[in-house]
C-alpha cells in the first residue's frame, strides 16, 4: 500500500527531502514535543510527505486531508485491530495541522 505523495516529493532525493522534511511537528522548536509514532506505529514518512506539501504544493486542505489518510492507511496496514485505538490520536494530530497549520503553510512561497 503505497502512501499519498505529490509526485515532486516522490521525485526529490534524500538531500532536498532533508531541506524540508523533519518529521512530525514543527522543526523550529527546540523540542522535539511531536511524536513520530502513535502507539509503537511509525508516522514520519506521512508526516515527511505533510512538511513537503507545505512547502511546495500550495494547496494546504489536500496536505491536510492526504496527512490524514496517509496516517490510516499506515495503521491499517501495520494492525487493522489496533487502528481502533489510534484513530483518536490520529484524529488529534489532523485536527492540529488543521487548526494550527497555517502559520507554517507556504513559507517557501511567501
Amino acid at each position: 500500500m503505497e502512501l499519498l505523495a505529490p509526485e515532486s516529493y516522490r521525485l526529490a532525493d534524500p538531500a532536498e527531502r532533508a531541506l524540508v522534511c523533519n518529521g512530525c511537528g514543527p522543526g523550529s522548536w527546540r523540542l522535539d514535543m511531536v511524536p513520530d509514532s502513535i502507539l509503537g506505529l511509525d508516522i514520519t514518512e506521512a508526516c515527511n510527505i505533510h512538511d513537503w506539501m507545505y512547502e511546495w504544493d500550495g494547496d494546504r486542505v489536500q496536505a491536510d486531508v492526504w496527512f490524514l489518510a496517509n496516517m490510516v492507511l499506515l495503521a491499517v496496514k501495520a494492525n487493522k485491530l489496533m487502528l481502533l485505538v489510534r484513530l483518536p490520536i490520529i484524529c488529534n494530530y489532523f485536527l492540529a495541522v488543521r487548526l494550527g497549520g497555517e502559520v507554517y503553510h507556504g513559507r517557501a512561497n511567501a
